[in-house]
């Protein structure tokens, strides 16, 4: 899908590389996200939240610095264009309580 962002070769696979460090952040989240979710576990939704908007910051800040102003452009452009497709619907109450 990223191919369509007409990043130039190098952009192209910094952007790769960024993706590969948010697959690790997501992945460490989402082990955090299940322990929370374990029965009995007692958890805090805020710092979840925060966890989850620092992943998006520092892989926002991630790219910047790794791509070129074109190639940052041309992804911004990219992203833009994707999520006029896109449908945001709110998460399902998932703290147990009725």
């Amino acid at each position: 899908m990223l191919r369509r962002a007409n990043l130039s070769p190098s952009d192209f696979a910094a952007a790769m590389e960024v993706g590969a460090y948010f697959q690790t952040l997501r992945s460490a989240y989402i082990q955090q996200l299940q322990a929370a979710n374990a029965p009995g576990a007692v958890f805090n939704q805020s710092t979840l939240a925060a966890q989850q908007t620092a992943i998006g910051t520092s892989v926002q800040a991630m790219l910047r610095t790794r791509l070129s102003a074109a190639g940052m452009a041309s992804l911004d452009a990219f992203i833009r264009n994707e999520k006029r497709n896109m449908t945001v619907f709110p998460m399902p109450e998932m703290s147990g309580a009725k």
